[in-house]
């Protein structure tokens, strides 16, 4: 409810998601300062873009969008941000930012409440840019290309089932979860 603390959270994940992106890399390398940099270019991709579809849609921009932007940019590209090339990442940054605002509007009209925000900047974003990146990874679209024996094809489809698998375990974990700590404290919907 204060927009110096989202924008001071924001700017710490930003930081943070840099750190573990190009960690992945699991060195210093070129791979590393490849997905920082696509990171990067992400989020900024996110926030113009975001900014640009709330000023036509709102008529004005505000620090919680930009904050948000950013950090959709950041969740779209992070399956990706070392395979793709600079456009690349900046087109799933955009795409993430679309997807939290399409996302956001379908929370809001179902009346969710706020605690789905982390779905819609988060999830929808990551599930977005996990499925699509293979995309970018072709030469024609300034990707570096896919290894031998690997095509769009493939890639896209081994994609789609492991963002089918997390999906599947992040419900049956979260159904766990529920269950075990409703035995210690039941948990009741506030239908205010």
């Amino acid at each position: 409810h204060d927009s110096r603390l989202a924008v001071a959270g924001a700017a710490l994940l930003w930081v943070g998601f840099l750190a573990f992106i190009g960690a992945a890399a699991l060195g210093g390398s070129d791979d590393a300062a490849t997905a920082i940099l696509n990171a990067h270019l992400a989020a900024s991709a996110a926030v113009v873009v975001g900014m640009m579809l709330e000023r036509a849609t709102h008529g004005h921009t505000t620090v919680y969008g930009v904050a948000n932007n950013a950090v959709s940019g950041l969740a779209a590209v992070a399956a990706g941000a070392g395979l793709v090339g600079t456009n690349g990442a900046m087109a799933l940054g955009a795409l993430g930012a679309v997807t939290a605002i399409l996302a956001a509007s379908a929370v809001s009209r179902a009346r969710l409440g706020s605690p789905a925000s982390a779905f819609t900047i988060h999830a929808a974003p990551a599930i977005l840019g996990s499925l699509l990146f293979p995309v970018f990874v072709l030469q024609a679209l300034g990707g570096p290309g896919f290894d031998t024996g690997t095509s769009l094809f493939t890639q896209l489809a081994a994609q789609g089932v492991a963002v089918l698998a997390v999906l599947l375990w992040t419900a049956v974990a979260t159904t766990i979860a529920a269950l075990a700590i409703s035995v210690v404290a039941p948990m009741q919907l506030d239908r205010d």
